[in-house]
Formats: C-alpha cells, structure tokens, sequence
C-alpha cells in the first residue's frame, strides 16, 4: 500500500515547513478576508460542484481553519475566513501563513444546465472592506514583503455542446500583476491565456509564481485573489465537464530595508578595506578589472 509512505512524506514537509516558519516584524501588521462568494455561486441540475477555502496561521505548514463547499454553501458559517496572518517562510517558500483552496467539477448533461464556484480575496468580498492587507507601521524602518502563489489547474470539455472555464487573477494594488486562464469549449474553442486551434481538449496549467513588495514607513499595500470555475455564459446543453483546481497564497519572507545611507557606507567600508588588501599586495598594479560575482536567478518572479 503507499498510503503510509505519502502519509509519513507529508507529515515530513509539514514538519520542515514549520521549523522554517519565523514570527512577522511587530511593525509589519497583515490579514485578510478569504472569502465563498455564495451569492454568484450556483450548481446547475446534473453538475456537482465540491471545494473548500482555508488558512494556515502560526507557521504551522497546515491548515488551521479549513471550510467546505458543495453548490452555493459553504460549511461551517460564515462564508469567510477573516484573520491575521503571524508567520513568514523566513525564505522559504510555501512556508508561512497565507490562504488556500481547492475546487472540484464534474457534470454530465442532456439538458441544459451550468454552474460557477467564485472564491474572493479582495474587496468586492460583501461586508469585507479589504484584501490581504499589509500596514507598515513603523516610521522609519521600509520593509520588503515577498509571497508567492502555488496554484495548479485543468478542465476539459467532451460531447457536442460543453464548456468549462478556471481562471486566477492575482493583484497588488488593484493591478493585476499574475494570471491563469483555461478555457476548454466544444462550441466556441479552447482558450489558453490566448485563443487556441483546439476544441475541448484536456488543459492544465500549473507553477508558482513569486513576487514582492516595498512598504515604506507607515504605508498600507493589499494584496487581492480571484478564482473563478464555471460553465458558458449561456450554459452548456449536451456533453461532459471536468475540472479541478488547487491553490496556496503564502507570506515567504518579510525583511527589513537598510536605509540608504548605511547601505552607503557599508559599501564604502567594503571597498576601503578591499582597496587597502590590494594595495598591499599588489603595490605596484594600478588598474584591475572587476567582475560580478552576483546574476539574477531564473525565476518566475516579479518585484511591484
């Protein structure tokens, strides 16, 4: 049997994930509002609809609060997680706080039909009147935030009038700065963040992508998630529907900004005392050609 091996691998990560985890600057105040939008979600006849919306708090590399959906209702009440978040990955990602969730589709129809699973973390969340939030409380320490986005997803159409669509949209600010979009269509064609050749094939896509924030002192930035799987606008009348999907917003890493002036010195610090070792080594060299010993990484990353 391998359910004990991936039982025992899981708890293995889930316990490196939380020895990573360290507490977030007192100056750095974060939370937010996960969030079923059970008003826009719907489950068509001959369509089941399941997921579920939870948050890991204390850098424990677990959920700690986790809720289930089956059609427009999500259980236990209310339809939101709204918390604070305490830890960061220190680095590491995956390893802090931060919200997840999960969706499931599958429908077989010859009647016409459709469905739509919407979950929010941003402000057009009813009774939230915010995001993710992160307030720099300090007035005179900047602090660079870095999170990432773990999502995974794929649908698929069959049958001679069927479509499924799953969409992530990730924004800073309100500008959207990431987003996935899947579109398989027996009707209209397939869709992959562009217009495909294809009708109803098999799509996925999935990755983390990175990015990261400066707070200056005493300044507010948000941090907003949309994920959205549902059927055509005008439903789907025949045919079969697949989808599934899984996703994590996590807090990799909060670091203090130097200020300019130490960062000045200390390069000024640097170059003296390399410049003093050369010149007593090399007395008689004058002129040295210097190279970087630094690249940028091949990341899928993105600096706001």
């Amino acid at each position: 049997m391998i359910v004990g091996p991936v039982m025992l691998l899981s708890t293995v990560i889930i316990a490196d994930l939380a020895s990573a985890a360290v507490v977030i600057p007192s100056d750095i105040i974060a939370g937010g509002n996960h969030f079923f939008d059970a008003v826009n979600s719907f489950e068509g006849p001959k369509v089941s609809s399941t997921g579920s919306i939870y948050a890991v708090v204390g850098g424990g590399g677990a959920p700690t609060t986790i809720k289930t959906y089956i059609g427009d209702v999500l259980s236990p009440d209310p339809n939101a997680i709204d918390t604070a978040l305490t830890h960061h990955g220190n680095g590491v990602v995956g390893a802090g706080d931060g919200f997840g969730g999960s969706a499931i589709i599958r429908g077989t129809t010859d009647v016409d039909t459709s469905f739509r699973a919407d979950i929010d973390l941003d402000n057009a969340s009813p009774g939230f009147s915010q995001p993710l939030v992160f307030f720099n409380r300090s007035a005179t320490q900047s602090y660079e935030v870095s999170l990432s986005l773990a999502y995974d997803h794929d649908v698929q159409a069959s049958g001679p009038d069927a479509g499924i669509r799953s969409d992530f949209d990730l924004t800073v600010n309100s500008t959207k700065v990431f987003g996935s979009e899947l579109v398989s269509d027996t009707m209209t064609g397939d869709f992959f963040n562009g217009p495909l050749a294809s009708t109803g094939a098999l799509l996925e896509d999935d990755g983390i992508f990175q990015f990261s924030m400066v707070l200056s002192p005493g300044q507010i930035s948000t941090v907003g998630l949309d994920h959205t799987i549902e059927g055509p606008a005008s439903g789907f009348k025949s045919g079969t529907v697949t989808g599934n999907a899984t996703y994590f917003l996590s807090l990799d890493n909060v670091t203090a900004v130097p200020e300019p002036s130490s960062v000045l010195l200390g390069a000024l610090l640097v170059i003296g005392i390399f410049g003093k070792r050369i010149q007593k080594k090399w007395p008689r060299v004058k002129d040295r050609h210097e190279r970087s010993m630094f690249q940028q990484p091949s990341l899928r990353s993105h600096r706001v």
